[in-house]
């Protein structure tokens, strides 16, 4: 749930960056294109997501759609579910997974929520930020910051924020389809997707 209102407000162009602490590699194939992997100095861009080694960090530009309301997903592509998305990308979400199996991120590949004493698994946590210029300054928030939580839906009084800490990458499956966040278009989530 978000009340962009009572928080921080990015401008309408974000770079979204997933800061890795990941250590092991997995590989994935899918039907779907992947953007070919290009070489810019020390990072590595697939279409519109770079990835930068030394940085450890995957980035990729994103509009805010939302400025209040309930949210079930912060960032999802154009034909994603916009309607509930703090974020909205051009960037491709297997480039995006890509990035980050690039990095050596392991996804947990699981659905289940996790609960605030559950550890994340070995290379799967992310710490999302979202970054905008303002007034010549550039301002960087986590994800958790940019969300409130309310009581009684988006008209209720907030109760506070996410709890700080790692997301966790549950990556993405390959179905006899195809790569499945292709066809759904969601990129990072607040819910299990």
């Amino acid at each position: 749930m978000a009340d962009m209102g009572r928080m921080h407000r990015p401008s309408p162009w974000a770079t979204v960056l997933l800061l890795l602490t990941a250590s092991v590699a997995v590989s994935l194939l899918t039907a779907q294109p992947v953007s070919p992997p290009v070489r810019d100095g020390e990072r590595i861009r697939f279409g519109l997501v770079i990835a930068d080694p030394t940085l450890r960090t995957v980035s990729f530009p994103a509009r805010v759609l939302m400025t209040n309301g309930l949210v079930e997903y912060a960032v999802v592509t154009d034909y994603g579910k916009t309607h509930e998305s703090l974020f909205v990308t051009d960037a491709q979400p297997m480039d995006v997974q890509s990035a980050l199996l690039l990095l050596r991120a392991r996804f947990a590949g699981t659905n289940a929520l996790r609960s605030a004493t559950t550890p994340i698994p070995p290379g799967a946590a992310v710490t999302p930020t979202a970054s905008w210029s303002s007034n010549d300054q550039r301002v960087s928030l986590s994800f958790n910051r940019l969300f409130a939580l309310t009581t009684g839906g988006a008209s209720g009084t907030v109760t506070g924020e996410l709890a700080s800490g790692p997301w966790l990458f549950n990556g993405s499956m390959v179905t006899p389809e195809g790569f499945g966040a292709h066809f759904d278009g969601s990129i990072v989530s607040l819910i299990t997707d």
